[in-house]
């Protein structure tokens, strides 16, 4: 496995982590006494750490799919030079062809 494979497999687990992560604080404030200030505060500082780590496991997420949207576009690029230079270089095969087919028609042999 190569270098870029292994950061790719360790931002899925990192992402994994926080989501649980996630779901764990949210439980946790949800079960908040909100009747009292100190359930309330805790309540928010517990939310605001979950929106926080979602927030880290949305950018991974992004992160990953920038990642293979530059590889896919990358792929297709190479593909279209690739092709564009395959058709100019049977263009000027062709045009050599031709004109070869020209001088041998002139010399009064045939190809």
């Amino acid at each position: 496995m190569n270098k870029i494979e292994e950061y790719k497999s360790e931002l899925v687990r990192i992402q994994d982590i926080a989501i649980l992560d996630t779901v764990d604080l949210v439980e946790r404030a949800n079960g908040c006494d909100k009747e009292t200030k100190v359930g309330r505060g805790d309540a928010f500082w517990l939310y605001k750490s979950a929106n926080q780590t979602l927030a880290i496991a949305a950018r991974i997420e992004q992160l990953l799919a920038a990642k293979q949207q530059i590889t896919i576009t990358t792929s297709e690029e190479d593909e279209k030079q690739k092709e564009a230079e395959a058709q100019k270089l049977l263009l000027t095969v062709q045009k050599e062809l031709t004109k070869r087919k020209g001088k041998t028609k002139k010399d009064g042999k045939e190809a």
